[in-house]
C-alpha cells in the first residue's frame, strides 16, 4: 500500500500493477478448499482472469462465476474484484510495460536494475541500464529472426490461415508463442 501511494503522489501518469502471478498464487492457497469443491472453477476462473478480450466481458463472466458458483460471501474473490483494474490483464492491455511480461522475467529485470542501480546513483545510471537491458533484448530478438529466416517451422496445429500468416509474420519463438 506504501508502495501504491507514494507511486501515484510522485508519478502521477503512471500506472500501479500489482503481479497477477503472485495475486492468483495467493488466491489458490487461500481457496484451497473452495476449488476443490467446485469442479472446474480453476479453468473458469483461469479462462476468466487470463482470456477476457474486453473489460465488459471480463466484468461480466466474473458476475456469472460469482453467481453460479455461489462465491457472494467469499472475501478473497471480493477483494480481487475491488482491486482488478490493478492486475487484471484486460484493464491494461493498451498500456506499455516495457519488460514485464512474466514474474521471471521482470524478477530478472529488477535483479538486474538492483545490481547495477543504487539509491544513490543519478538517473543516468538508471538510463544507461535501461539501455542495456533494450540493447539486449533487441540482440536475441535479432539473432531469432536470423534463425527464422534460416529455417521456418512447418508443423501447423491448427491449419487455419491465421496461423499460416502468423508462421510468416512472426520469427519461430513468437510463432510458437502465438501457437499457445
Amino acid at each position: 500500500m506504501a508502495m501504491k501511494s507514494a507511486i501515484e503522489q510522485v508519478f502521477i501518469n503512471t500506472k500501479h500493477r500489482n503481479c497477477l502471478f503472485h495475486i492468483k498464487t495467493k488466491c489458490y492457497n487461500k481457496n484451497v478448499k473452495v476449488f476443490a469443491a467446485n469442479e472446474g472453477l480453476y479453468e473458469d476462473f483461469k479462462d476468466i482472469v487470463n482470456n477476457s478480450l474486453t473489460v465488459e466481458e471480463f466484468e461480466q463472466l466474473w458476475k456469472r462465476m460469482i453467481e453460479e458458483r455461489n462465491l457472494q460471501g467469499n472475501n478473497y474473490f471480493y477483494k480481487m474484484w475491488e482491486m482488478r483494474k490493478r492486475f487484471i490483464p484486460v484493464y491494461y492491455k493498451n498500456d506499455f510495460f516495457p519488460f514485464i511480461q512474466t514474474t521471471s522475467r521482470s524478477e530478472a529485470t529488477n535483479m538486474r536494475f538492483k545490481d547495477n542501480v543504487g539509491p544513490t546513483y543519478i538517473i543516468i545510471s538508471f538510463l544507461k541500464e535501461y539501455d542495456r537491458i533494450v540493447h539486449t533484448i533487441n540482440r536475441a530478438e535479432r539473432l531469432e529472426d536470423s534463425y527464422s529466416k534460416q529455417k521456418r517451422p512447418k508443423e501447423f496445429i491448427f491449419g487455419y490461415k491465421i496461423e499460416q500468416q502468423a508462421q510468416q509474420l512472426y520469427n519461430r519463438n513468437i510463432f510458437k508463442k502465438f501457437q499457445l
